[in-house]
């Protein structure tokens, strides 16, 4: 029985379709941070928890003019990118006015000192876990791939989508942001944030990227991710401009 190019994509799309229905989101969108002095969102990058498990760092693209302006919004602004924010979403910290061309990714370590990269390569996005091993997004071949700390290869993990940024908490668990699962790069998947076992990489949560539109190929959704100590996710959105907040509402 021949069956068409078409016939497979459907049974693919209803598969996955169900897959996502019986896998659990535990989150709610919670509407969260204020820029002060009615200043307007650039793209949002990169974000992390300071040490204290409560305020979040964030890489905030200056230019919120032009929307179509890529990889260069802070090269002739005096704006401030890195912002500290305090529980309620607002602004308490900050600094990198005409510091940096593209600010994109930013750590902060025990001693909440941050650092932040400027430009880096957005198809390698680097973290690690608690056994060492350095996780990379390499989203353009949706895959994570495992190196040890001598960069030896250790596996290719393609359950999470086509994933950008990575979080790993302090329960061993792994969050993994999908901004640009689509019809063309990544047919069958959607967009959002994959939560699993950082050990063995079983995915077992799945918070979706509500508004993406699986037919606009630029990366609408969450391309970063990081949880705050009581377990709220946060996520920076580079295309909407937008930092959310999700609150965790189950166990």
């Amino acid at each position: 029985m021949h069956i068409s190019r078409l016939s497979k994509f459907l049974v693919l799309v209803a598969f996955t379709s169900s897959l996502y229905a019986q896998t659990p989101n535990p989150y709610r969108n919670v509407g969260w941070a204020k820029l002060p002095d009615g200043r307007t969102w650039g793209a949002v990058a990169d974000l992390d928890v300071a040490p204290d498990g409560e305020h979040i760092w964030a890489d905030v693209r200056c230019d919120a003019t032009a929307p179509e302006r890529f990889g260069n919004e802070c090269v002739d602004s005096n704006l401030d990118s890195i912002l500290k924010f305090n529980s309620n979403g607002e602004v308490v910290e900050s600094f990198g006015g005409g510091m940096f061309i593209w600010p994109h990714g930013i750590d902060v370590d025990s001693e909440g000192n941050v650092y932040v990269t400027d430009g880096v390569s957005d198809n390698s996005i680097p973290d690690g876990d608690q056994r060492e091993r350095i996780f990379v997004g390499d989203r353009s071949n949706n895959r994570l791939q495992l190196f040890d700390q001598d960069g030896n290869y250790i596996n290719s993990w393609t359950q999470f989508g086509r994933p950008s940024g990575i979080f790993f908490d302090e329960h061993d668990r792994i969050y993994v942001a999908d901004s640009e699962s689509d019809v063309e790069q990544n047919p069958g998947w959607k967009m959002g944030i994959r939560i699993g076992d950082a050990n063995l990489g079983w995915v077992h949560e799945f918070v979706l990227y509500a508004p993406g539109d699986p037919f606009v190929i630029m990366g609408t959704g969450a391309e970063f991710v990081t949880v705050d100590a009581t377990g709220n996710m946060y996520s920076g959105e580079p295309v909407p401009r937008n930092l959310q907040k999700y609150r965790r509402v189950r166990p």
